[in-house]
């Protein structure tokens, strides 16, 4: 009994964890967008430089070669995986960070949808938007100033394939819908036309159409 006890203790102690971790990884994608407004657009570094430099060159102490050479490397002291500040980085990393971590969330909630058709649709979307995201985030941290053509190309026919096959699944489970719609319109206008005409006594005809009514009436909107 104690071992069952503490088995369970374990596992509640598990579950409390990992909701904790799928708590802070949701604030965290949530807010990752919007962190690029906590940072400056120039990084003060380089304008304290900018300012040390102009002084130089006005007195005369460097010259405009020495100045543009120092500026330059000032500029690249304050790059952040290629980028010339971290706002900027932010603001290309926190948007991809938020897609990727919806696609996530998408890709579970595909798990558990009981329809074929829809859950294809969901799981689709889901693998497209994570792959397009996880794209742009290894984009972000890239060493070289952008991928070479032949990934964009790559990336690009993916990603035709991936949207034109979720489309397929949409178009077939839109006309499926419609189908369901024409079959009930059909259903409907027998049920209320040739029935009361063909099926009900004259005398009941009234009951009936009040009956038939309120059962319309009834349905959820």
């Amino acid at each position: 009994m104690e071992s069952i006890k503490k088995k369970f203790k374990k596992r509640e102690t598990g579950i409390k964890l990992k909701t904790l971790l799928i708590l802070i990884c949701a604030v965290f994608a949530f807010t990752a967008p919007f962190i690029h407004i906590f940072y400056p657009k120039i990084d003060a570094n380089l304008v304290k430089e900018e300012a040390i430099l102009s002084t130089l060159l006005d007195a005369d102490i460097i010259s405009q070669e020495q100045y543009d050479i120092c500026y330059k490397e000032a500029k690249n002291n304050c790059k952040v995986f290629g980028f010339n500040n971290i706002r900027k980085f932010w603001y290309a990393a926190g948007k991809n960070i938020c897609m990727l971590f919806f696609s996530l969330v998408l890709m579970y909630a595909s798990f558990f949808i009981n329809d074929r058709e829809v859950k294809k649709i969901a799981f689709i979307c889901s693998f497209l938007f994570m792959g397009i995201s996880v794209y742009f985030v290894i984009w972000v941290f890239w060493w070289d100033s952008d991928f070479p053509k032949y990934v964009y190309y790559t990336a690009i026919a993916v990603a035709s394939l991936l949207s034109t096959t979720m489309c397929y699944f949409v178009l077939g489970h839109f006309n499926k819908i419609l189908k369901y719609l024409y079959n009930i319109r059909k259903l409907t206008d027998f049920l209320i036309g040739d029935v009361e005409k063909k099926y009900v006594d004259k005398k009941k005809s009234k009951d009936y159409t009040i009956d038939v009514v309120n059962v319309l009436d009834s349905l959820e909107k």
